[in-house]
């Protein structure tokens, strides 16, 4: 899917068109989240992305492990 945050200004990806995919697999119990994010404008974009993802992933785990 494409992501977009921002509007222009030098925040999220800066208003440009990113591709985001996302891949699930079975993993023993679980599964396995795999993340790819392309085409960002600029390295300080690709760098707040990379800071965040983690993040944002943490936070969904601790989500669906309360209502496991």
């Amino acid at each position: 899917m494409t992501w977009l945050t921002g509007n222009g200004e030098r925040i999220g990806t800066e208003g440009a068109e990113t591709v985001l995919r996302i891949a699930l697999t079975p993993d023993g119990p679980g599964t396995r989240v795999q993340l790819t994010h392309a085409g960002f404008p600029s390295d300080e974009a690709l760098a707040g992305h990379i800071e965040n993802w983690p993040l944002a992933l943490d936070i969904l785990a601790d989500c669906l492990r309360a209502e496991a």
